[in-house]
């Protein structure tokens, strides 16, 4: 098993600042900081080709997966499987908490992100544009212009993309199960966020590059072991020679 760096106390801080940001941000100063109208309000063709393919008549059955699948089952094939993975390799009570707290920061930084271009893009929803094209009454509310990009796609790829990458690092012989079940039931949380009507397509494209972009670089980065190198002397056939000799 190979060693992944990491600090309880400058990881955890991380943690713990970016999914209080986060919590903060959508419990308790949504209504502050919603935009009450939208920026970005007219979706290319592409988007509105996607929406018509697939987003259902009844959202309601897609919605409450996508929040089932985001939520709980991809946490489950992410984390759950790294640490199956540990177990596997005997090492989980050496590796736990370790590949936990990484994966953890790694989805607070993606999710602070998230919130960063939600707020400050202000996209108009797929549902609520259409029906502000069709000229229906409905009650506005502050979730009305947070449509880029999709934070349930973004949690999720990174959550997928960080256990992978860990599970490869440390060399786990079940990476490629941590890989597959992450990217897969991300994929479906991502397909289910355009079927009930709440994001659109490049919403939910945005939020799989960035998520799967954060949830790479943050163990790959900055806690992957880094090589060595030491440079010494020798003696070759009676001269004097510079030694280098390195693990990476």
């Amino acid at each position: 098993m190979r060693e992944v760096q990491a600090s309880p106390w400058v990881d955890g801080a991380i943690a713990a600042s970016t999914i209080g940001a986060v919590l903060t941000t959508e419990l308790g100063a949504k209504d502050a900081l919603a935009p009450a109208t939208c920026r970005w309000c007219a979706p290319p063709g592409l988007d509105v080709s996607v929406r018509r393919a697939l987003a259902r008549r009844d959202t309601t059955p897609a919605l409450a997966m996508s929040n089932v699948m985001a939520f709980v089952i991809v946490p489950l094939s992410t984390i759950g499987l790294d640490l199956v993975a540990a177990s596997d390799e005997g090492v989980l009570r050496q590796t736990w908490w370790n590949d936990v707290l990484l994966i953890l920061e790694a989805e607070g930084v993606s999710l602070a992100l998230n919130q960063v271009a939600k707020y400050g893009l202000a996209r108009e929803r797929p549902f609520v544009h259409a029906r502000d094209a069709e000229g229906k009454a409905r009650l506005a509310t502050n979730d009305d212009n947070l449509s880029f990009y999709s934070g349930h796609t973004a949690g999720s790829f990174t959550l997928a993309t960080a256990a992978g990458t860990i599970a490869s690092m440390r060399g786990y012989r079940a990476a490629p199960l941590v890989w597959f079940a992450g990217l897969a039931t991300a994929s479906a949380a991502g397909y289910l966020r355009i079927a009930g009507d709440k994001h659109w397509f490049t919403d939910v494209a945005a939020g799989a590059l960035v998520g799967g972009g954060v949830g790479f670089a943050i163990p790959w980065l900055f806690h992957r072991t880094r090589g060595t190198v030491t440079v010494g002397g020798a003696q070759v056939d009676g001269a004097r020679v510079v030694a280098v000799r390195g693990v990476f």
